[in-house]
């Protein structure tokens, strides 16, 4: 007790639990209304487990560890990754308010993650050839040929896709601008501003897009009026089945019955694909089309082409075959 009033340790507080001081850090900070969603889930799941509950002066490196292994096993590494980069910030916040000593989390946790990750891999040519073949002919899931399409011509994130307007496009030029996302919180939709100053665009559409856009508007036959924030009216008309709004979960969950519906009638050519998968894929295909890296950036609409190859540009192994045969025909 001493050493805690030496270094302005206020002892009382320093007895708070993680979850605690977890829910105290979150509090401090400023958050997008689909931002507040994810710390809930961070949040909640915490709630699960022990480590939770452990003063966080008594916590240990070897707590930490035995924690990241322990939630490692029930969650992906992407969770897991920001689960305790929030249990970190939290000590540092504690460590400037006298309310901790140390950071037990100050150490190179990452090497602890059991590279437990969500398929990711883009699809190939053939496999989206095989996939809305098969969604043409299937009643359940003809009607997201059109999205699936649009998405793996563009690159669009979801929540971009969901948000465009008929005001949006320029047919002639075949353009379309992105410049709002639509987003879901607490039951309630709401046009929110691109993700990044990058990601306001207007992109060039092809011919693919542009007949998959104009299929989408006349398969929903009527539009969603809908004000951003700024009070501008715009005709939403990406709408579900029933002809109402609709959100990445749905989509998501959506796609996930397409492919398990394909898998039960090709169990041997194992498909699985979600929004981000194609956004994936729209930029492989264009890097493997010839199209140049900075070009790639700008449809795809990163702040860094870093970005871009980093996490977004997958060569296929057997294009590596192909490119060394090349070389030596």
């Amino acid at each position: 007790m001493e050493r805690d009033i030496d270094d302005g340790i206020d002892f009382k507080k320093k007895q708070i639990t993680i979850y605690e001081m977890l829910d105290r850090y979150f509090k401090t900070r400023k958050f997008r209304r689909n931002s507040e969603d994810y710390a809930y889930k961070i949040m909640k799941s915490m709630g699960r487990y022990d480590f939770a509950y452990r003063k966080i002066e008594d916590v240990t490196e070897s707590d930490c560890r035995k924690f990241i292994l322990e939630i490692n096993q029930d969650y992906y590494d992407s969770r897991v990754e920001h689960t305790v980069v929030a249990i970190s910030g939290a000590y540092k916040l504690a460590i400037k308010d006298g309310l901790a000593r140390k950071n037990p989390f100050d150490f190179k946790w990452r090497d602890l993650l059991a590279g437990k990750v969500k398929e990711k891999a883009p699809l190939t040519s053939d496999q989206m050839e095989r996939l809305l073949n098969f969604m043409r002919n299937d009643t359940c899931s003809a009607f997201y040929v059109d999205r699936v399409i649009f998405l793996v011509e563009t690159g669009l994130r979801i929540s971009e896709f969901l948000g465009l307007a008929v005001e949006d496009f320029d047919f002639e030029r075949r353009t379309v601008q992105i410049r709002r996302q639509l987003l879901h919180h607490d039951r309630t939709y709401y046009l929110a501003s691109a993700k990044t100053p990058a990601s306001e665009a207007t992109i060039a559409l092809s011919p693919k897009a542009v007949q998959s856009a104009k299929n989408i508007m006349e398969q929903c036959g009527e539009t969603y009026p809908m004000t951003d924030e700024k009070g501008k009216l715009y005709h939403l008309f990406v709408l579900s089945k029933g002809h109402k709004l609709t959100n990445e979960c749905a989509i998501n969950i959506a796609f996930s019955k397409v492919c398990k519906r394909y898998n039960t009638v090709h169990p041997d050519d194992h498909i699985y694909f979600t929004p981000h998968i194609l956004r994936h894929t729209a930029a492989t295909r264009m890097i493997k089309d010839g199209v140049k890296l900075p070009v790639v950036r700008k449809m795809i609409r990163h702040k860094s082409i870093d970005t871009t190859i980093r996490r977004y540009v997958t060569i296929n192994p057997d294009d590596i075959v192909q490119e060394i045969e090349s070389i030596y025909k």
